[in-house]
């Protein structure tokens, strides 16, 4: 797995994200799988808000 980036170099053509959210989990950060939607990003899920992540990288791949 690669290192945590800044979310300003994070792609925006719906490739899904591994996001750092640190305003989540009482203030602690925490994560979630995410894309770019409508100009704004959103959990992979879209079942929840906008989120404002700050890093972001390439999730782990699933298993074979």
């Amino acid at each position: 797995m690669s290192e945590w980036q800044d979310i300003e170099t994070a792609p925006k053509d719906g490739t899904e994200i591994l996001a750092w959210i640190p305003s989540w989990y009482q203030g602690k950060g925490g994560r979630c799988f995410a894309v770019w939607f409508e100009e704004k990003w959103m959990p992979s899920d879209k079942h929840m808000r906008e989120i404002h992540p700050s890093h972001w990288m390439i999730g782990p791949e699933g298993p074979k």
